[in-house]
């Protein structure tokens, strides 16, 4: 929350990977949107890393090698088989 509303300054808060920003003065009705967003937002990152490591300890704990690869061709994950 800032009274901030400058592009430098907004540019500078995007760095620190902010959930939300809301200007002062705010509606109560605006902070309870924003707030909901920012919790619902952080909730699905949460499920996602959790997948991610469920699928992760999946994949290495298989007993055949396992590699992945982006579409640049580079290696992004390999189990201990591989």
């Amino acid at each position: 929350m800032t009274a901030y509303d400058d592009k430098q300054f907004l540019d500078k808060a995007k760095l620190s990977g902010p959930n939300a920003y809301i200007l002062k003065p705010f509606h109560e009705r605006d902070f309870a949107i924003t707030l909901e967003l920012a919790l619902s937002k952080a909730r699905a990152e949460k499920q996602i890393e959790e997948r991610g490591s469920w699928l992760e300890a999946i994949l290495s704990s298989l007993d055949e090698a396992v590699i992945a690869m982006d579409r640049s061709s580079l290696i992004v994950f390999i189990n201990p088989v591989a």
